[in-house]
C-alpha cells in the first residue's frame, strides 16, 4: 500500500466561487493525515490564530471531485 493511501483525512478550507468562472465554490487541502485526531491537531497547533477558524477536517473520500 502506497503512504498516499493511508492518509484518508485532509485539512482543508473553502475557495468561494467569485474566484473562477462559473461561480462554484471549491475546496483546496493543506494536509493529508492518517487519523482525524492528528488533522485537528495541525489546525490546533500550526496554523495561525488568526486563520484556523477557515480551516475543517475532512474525510478525504468526502471531497468534491
Amino acid at each position: 500500500m502506497k503512504a498516499h493511501e493511508k492518509c484518508k483525512w485532509a485539512v482543508a478550507y473553502k475557495i468561494g466561487g467569485e474566484n473562477y468562472d462559473d461561480r462554484k465554490e471549491r475546496i483546496g487541502v493543506t494536509a493529508l493525515f492518517n487519523y482525524s485526531d492528528l488533522a485537528q491537531d495541525f489546525i490546533e497547533k500550526c496554523l495561525p490564530e488568526e486563520t484556523k477558524e477557515k480551516f475543517f477536517v475532512i474525510y478525504v473520500d468526502d471531497l468534491p471531485d
